[in-house]
């Protein structure tokens, strides 16, 4: 049985980040703008954060990490 990934939502944090609205680029991918809790933002594909991939906006010394 595969596991279902719950769709992203405005609102959701992922690390630091908080979603804030999404576009879809042409090729379907949803990109979010994502608040930081250091009051950055910044643009993340939603792979990115469902996968923990990036986790804030920099501001920790390195993109996500």
């Amino acid at each position: 049985m595969s596991k279902r990934i719950k769709p992203v939502q405005p609102g959701q944090t992922f690390g630091d980040l908080e979603t804030r609205w999404y576009w879809n680029t042409k090729s379907g991918e949803r990109v979010w703008k994502c608040v930081c809790t250091c009051g950055g933002y910044c643009m993340v594909k939603e792979r990115g954060l469902t996968e923990h991939l990036v986790t804030n906006c920099g501001c920790k010394g390195g993109y996500g990490r």
